[in-house]
């Protein structure tokens, strides 16, 4: 690995240089990284408007870049913009009872939010996010309709094939964002150590209006033992995101016990 770091004033230039191995598409099966060498240019610069910027390019493939962008406001919120611009999707196409090579049209993801720090250590964040890596309307009633129908054909000659199909499609759900327009919100008091503290969001899908709510409770009890409840609910029809999913919640107890 080379490396190399230039510093003026507030502005930060670093380039990498490295070599990497295969890796191999989880979904897809299809290679997404080749063994090569990798190039990435990061700036960034520190003042009233952080910047940052990255410029990633794998020999005799495309070039990604991503831009960054945060600023304060009134001494208690935050404003940031994320982006990114890659050439090759993260989502595969569908077709009959498999996912075929990923496209390569350039795609952008992107973050527009805001964090509120309020008093007794209780944060809000706000978070819009656009992701063109995600299914439209058109795909995604695609993606349905060929679930729907490795359902009905696992009883049938083609029952290997829908179940491998059936796994993989579930496997899309670790990926990440599956469509295109969400809307993230957080509230809690986990800035600060305290005693009990709270943390809930919610990660609204605007394409098909379906939801996952998450919830988390700590209480310290002493200074080595507490205690923790999780609990996250999915909601949103059959057909949709977060109805995809078998359990409609989940919860979780645990104690800590250092020793």
């Amino acid at each position: 690995m080379l490396h190399i770091d230039l510093r003026y004033g507030d502005w930060n230039i670093g380039l990498y240089t490295v070599e990497v191995a295969d890796g191999v598409g989880k979904v897809s099966d299809r290679a997404f990284t080749q063994k090569g060498l990798q190039t990435a240019l990061r700036i960034n610069r520190e003042g009233d408007l952080d910047t940052q910027s990255i410029f990633h390019r794998l020999k005799g493939g495309d070039t990604t870049a991503a831009l960054g962008l945060s600023t304060l406001a009134q001494d208690r919120m935050t404003l940031r913009l994320e982006a990114a611009w890659e050439q090759q999707r993260e989502l595969p196409v569908v077709s009959h009872f498999r996912y075929d090579h990923t496209e390569r049209q350039g795609y952008l993801k992107m973050v527009l939010g805001t964090q509120i720090s309020l008093n007794g250590g209780w944060e809000f964040t706000a978070e819009y996010l656009h992701n063109t890596h995600g299914y439209e309307n058109t795909e995604w009633n695609q993606v349905r309709a060929q679930v729907d129908l490795a359902q009905m054909s696992l009883q049938s000659t083609q029952a290997q094939d829908a179940a491998e199909f059936l796994i993989n499609s579930y496997d899309l759900l670790k990926v990440g964002q599956l469509r295109r327009e969400y809307l993230f919100f957080m509230w809690g008091n986990t800035r600060l150590e305290k005693k009990f503290q709270y943390r809930q969001s919610i990660h609204y899908n605007m394409d098909d209006h379906s939801q996952l709510q998450s919830l988390e409770c700590t209480q310290n009890w002493t200074e080595h033992f507490s205690t923790r409840l999780q609990a996250q609910l999915f909601t949103g029809c059959k057909r949709c995101e977060y109805g995809l999913i078998p359990n409609k919640g989940s919860s979780a107890a645990e104690c800590q016990i250092p020793l």
